[in-house]
């Protein structure tokens, strides 16, 4: 089952967001320790916006994709940018990611949104394949977007057309 994750998920959000940080760190810009910080109120309150789409099997929530909208109302009204994409270890290899990212374009495409964006790391070869599978193409590089341990990490910025 695929669905937008809302306050009553914060549990389960808590659950898989600190998993990901903890064991796949270098993929987010927000450390374990900030996330940790963040009072419940706070994360119910970004959850309770819709912005998360999450996928269920056997009830247990496996995968999460973040979604928002350009702040612009008319200009850039047409974007919307991804985000937080994470799949647990045991749900790799099955599908939802492809089926999670599929659903959010359908309803970025109903949104009216022409144009999603993402960035990525630079290094992360396995998340670069999985976003040109699904027609996303690079259109810049940020370096040393990220310091990590002294050391400058770029991002890669990618974009896929919907609807046209």
């Amino acid at each position: 089952m695929i669905r937008w994750l809302g306050a009553e998920d914060l549990a389960a959000w808590r659950d898989i967001r600190a998993e990901g940080l903890r064991l796949c760190p270098s993929a987010f810009l927000t450390t374990l320790d900030e996330f940790l910080a963040e009072s419940d109120a706070s994360v119910a309150a970004k959850l309770a916006k819709g912005q998360v789409l999450g996928g269920f099997v056997d009830g247990a929530l496996m995968a999460v994709v973040a979604y928002g909208r350009k702040s612009g109302k008319d200009l850039t009204s047409h974007r919307a940018e991804l985000g937080a994409v994470y799949v647990r270890p045991a749900a790799r290899g099955l599908g939802l990611a492809a089926r999670l990212m599929q659903q959010l374009e359908a309803h970025a495409i109903f949104e009216g949104v022409t144009q999603l964006e993402l960035y990525v790391e630079g290094q992360n070869a396995v998340a670069i394949r999985f976003y040109e599978k699904l027609g996303y193409v690079q259109y810049g590089k940020l370096p040393n977007a990220v310091m990590r341990d002294g050391v400058g990490v770029d991002d890669l910025f990618m974009v896929r057309a919907l609807g046209r």
